[in-house]
């Protein structure tokens, strides 16, 4: 599962500004600091599978609404997607 750069950073500022989220409430909610959430935002920082699996565990999001070319498809909107087993 490749994480493509640019995809990644629209997924999760798409559901921010969807869920009117700021870097510091989802900081909070994930319970790491602000600068790692700019970072991946900004694209000088890739989140390890991990913190993927965290944020959309968070978000209640199917982890391959954040990674482009996983093999299911996207519905496109926050929230949408299916879910893939195991993970």
């Amino acid at each position: 599962m490749g994480i493509k750069k640019n995809y990644f950073n629209d997924q999760l500022r798409k559901v921010m500004f969807e869920r009117k989220l700021t870097q510091q409430k989802l900081a909070a909610l994930l319970g790491i600091n602000q600068a790692r959430i700019s970072g991946w935002l900004h694209g000088t920082r890739n989140p390890s599978l991990s913190s993927i699996k965290k944020i959309a565990s968070a978000l209640d999001l199917p982890i391959n609404f954040f990674v482009e070319n996983s093999g299911v498809m996207n519905s496109g909107s926050v929230g949408g997607g299916v879910s893939i087993g195991g993970m």
